[in-house]
């Protein structure tokens, strides 16, 4: 990013520069690997808690018996595990 705002301050284009050192001040400030590992293990924890639920859902529909339920618990796990 700093290399573009180089080329942009040698060819004169102000507007480019601004909007570049903007976003660049956004990624230093944002983009931190802290940031990035906090925001993983918060998106991990959703997609475990999500995964839990299914399962649930599957045990309530095995102990039912409704077999119509249990397939589509199953689909509904597999899919969950996989996203």
């Amino acid at each position: 990013m700093q290399r573009q705002i180089d080329y942009a301050k040698m060819h004169g284009n102000q507007y480019r520069v601004q909007g570049l050192e903007r976003a660049l001040n956004k990624v230093e400030r944002y983009c931190t690997p802290e940031k990035v590992v906090e925001d993983t293990r918060l998106e991990l924890r959703e997609k475990q808690l999500e995964v839990k639920e299914r399962e649930l859902e599957l045990k309530e529909a095995q102990l039912k018996g409704e077999r119509d339920k249990i397939t589509k618990e199953k689909i509904n796990l597999r899919k969950q595990k996989l996203s």
